[in-house]
C-alpha cells in the first residue's frame, strides 16, 4: 500500500466515520426527546437504544482517529484526545487499557494512529482479556498485551510485515498497522514471551 493509498484511504473513512457519527448523535438527542415527551414509552427500550447510540459514537469516534485523517493530512494529533478516545472505546471490554499521560501534547498524525492500530492488534491477542500498555512519544512507540494466553499467530506476523499473499479480513488489521509503519520509515518490530506480547516501533526521523 502506497503512501498516496494510504493518503487517500484515510480522507475517505475520515468523511464516513463523521458523517455516521452525526447520524448516531441525531439518533440519541431523538432518544431523549421522546425520553421527555413521553411517559409511556418503555424505558427498558429507550435505555438499549441509548446504550447501543452511545456505543456507536464511541467506536466512529475511535476509528476516525485510527483509520481516518481526523483534523486532516499532515496535521499533528493531540496525545489527550487519543488516548480518551482509546479509554472509551475498550470500556467495559475484556481488554484493559493503561495509558499513562505523558509530557508530550501531540504527535504526528501518523504515528498516533499507527499506534491506536498497534493497540486494536495487541488486544486481538489477548483472547481471554488482559491489559495493553501504550507507551508513546514523537518518535517511539512501544505497545505490549499482557494476559493469559497472550501470543500471535504466525500468518498475522507475516501481514503485519508485509506479506499480502493471502490477504483476507481478519488479516488485513495487522497488514494496514505494517503499512502505516512502513509510511514512517519503519517496521513494527514484534516480540513474544509467555503471556506477553510486545509491538515496538522507532520511526525515522524526518
Amino acid at each position: 500500500m502506497s503512501h498516496d493509498e494510504l493518503s487517500l484511504a484515510s480522507l475517505l473513512v475520515s468523511r464516513l466515520m463523521h458523517d455516521l457519527a452525526a447520524s448516531a448523535g441525531a439518533v440519541g438527542n431523538g432518544i431523549e426527546m421522546l425520553r421527555e415527551e413521553s411517559k409511556r414509552v418503555d424505558s427498558g427500550a429507550l435505555e438499549l437504544l441509548e446504550f447501543s447510540a452511545r456505543e456507536t459514537v464511541r467506536r466512529l469516534e475511535f476509528f476516525r482517529l485510527a483509520f481516518g485523517a481526523a483534523g486532516g493530512l499532515g496535521v499533528r494529533q493531540p496525545l489527550g484526545e487519543a488516548r480518551d478516545k482509546t479509554l472509551a472505546y475498550f470500556d467495559g471490554r475484556k481488554v484493559r487499557i493503561d495509558w499513562p499521560v505523558t509530557a508530550a501534547r501531540d504527535a504526528p498524525q501518523p504515528v498516533v494512529k499507527l499506534a491506536l492500530n498497534l493497540v486494536l492488534v495487541a488486544s486481538e491477542a489477548l483472547p481471554r482479556g488482559g491489559t495493553v500498555l501504550v507507551g508513546l512519544d514523537e518518535l517511539t512507540l512501544k505497545i505490549t498485551a499482557t494476559g493469559t494466553g497472550a501470543t500471535m499467530a504466525d500468518e498475522r506476523k507475516a501481514a503485519i510485515a508485509g506479506a499480502d499473499a493471502a490477504l483476507n479480513a481478519r488479516l488485513v488489521q495487522p497488514y494496514y498497522a505494517g503499512a502505516l509503519a512502513r509510511s514512517v520509515g519503519s517496521v513494527v518490530s514484534v516480540e513474544t514471551a509467555p503471556d506477553t506480547l510486545t509491538l515496538s516501533v522507532v520511526v525515522a526521523p524526518n
